[in-house]
């Protein structure tokens, strides 16, 4: 079967993970994943589990991902961006990375905004704005970031 030209955006972590799917500039998908518990390989595997079955549902074939900040990292963070490297390949679908800053400049207009700057995007979205005040809350970032990554591999 044919691959559809859809994009995963991915803001990864390894508490949270932000997920959302475009097809143009449709909004297909979108989540929130919490990951409960200490840092085991078990949850690293849930989490690319998660990643791979709604990239194959929505027969994805690019993925956009938020780089994490450097500052910010840890070797759990690091183990689940070579994951998400390796089933991309495995997967056979197009990687590019985005980061913050590259997401801040494109959507907000300046780098030194804060990350809920990014949330102007969610205007786009009219089922989004529906949530109201929950965009400004921490909870959603990470929909906002994965949001923001597959509208820049669309633009």
């Amino acid at each position: 079967m044919k691959k559809k030209n859809h994009v995963l955006g991915i803001s990864p972590g390894t508490k949270e993970v932000g997920l959302a799917i475009l097809r143009g500039t449709e909004l297909l998908y979108w989540r929130h994943k919490s990951f409960k518990g200490e840092w085991t390989k078990e949850k690293l595997e849930k989490i690319l589990t998660v990643i791979q079955k709604i990239s194959k549902q929505y027969e994805v074939t690019n993925w956009a991902i938020k780089t994490p900040d450097s500052r910010k990292g840890s070797l759990a963070l690091d183990e689940v961006m070579v994951g998400i490297k390796k089933i991309s390949k495995d997967s056979k679908v197009n990687v590019i990375e985005y980061s913050l800053n590259e997401l801040k400049e494109q959507f907000v207009g300046t780098t030194k905004s804060g990350k809920k700057d990014l949330v102007a995007i969610v205007g786009l979205y009219d089922e989004l704005m529906k949530k109201g005040r929950l965009w400004d809350e921490k909870y959603y970032i990470k929909v906002v970031e994965a949001i923001a990554c597959a509208r820049m591999m669309i633009i």
